[in-house]
């Protein structure tokens, strides 16, 4: 007989790994048009938000068919989904802030990041009072 105390764990992982898989849908370079003006500023860090998430929800769902039944399987499980959370918490800290043009190079200290796309006004914001023409 199985043990009841871990029966938790199939609809635990369902619920997170629907909440994960929800997160990607909003937060993907094609749904942040409609809540980001400068949307293809950031682009590149929602499209590894949006991977990240669908493919730990995934993993959740997948796992939510057969989950772990005993205490050591059900703290991977935890664990697991604990460092899911921490990674898309850093990945949300990119969406949120951007990632920096600039990579550290030790012949030239900084260059220009080769897959780097922005658009104008993502250069001067910030520095409204600094343009010539204001």
């Amino acid at each position: 007989m199985a043990d009841q105390r871990f029966a938790f764990a199939g609809p635990f992982c369902r619920y997170i790994g629907s909440a994960f898989i929800g997160v990607a849908l909003v937060v993907n370079p094609l749904a942040s048009k409609l809540w980001r003006s400068a949307w293809f500023d950031y682009a590149d860090v929602t499209l590894d938000f949006a991977l990240c998430a669908l493919v730990g929800g995934l993993v959740l769902w997948l796992i939510s068919f057969r989950p772990p039944s005993g205490e050591r399987g059900v703290g991977m499980l935890l664990l697991l989904i604990t460092l899911t959370v921490l990674l898309l918490v850093d990945r949300g800290l990119l969406v949120f802030w951007g990632r920096s043009p600039w990579i550290t190079d030790s012949m030239l200290y900084y260059r220009h990041r080769p897959s780097a796309q922005h658009s104008f006004a993502y250069w001067y914001r910030g520095h409204e009072g600094t343009l010539m023409y204001d």
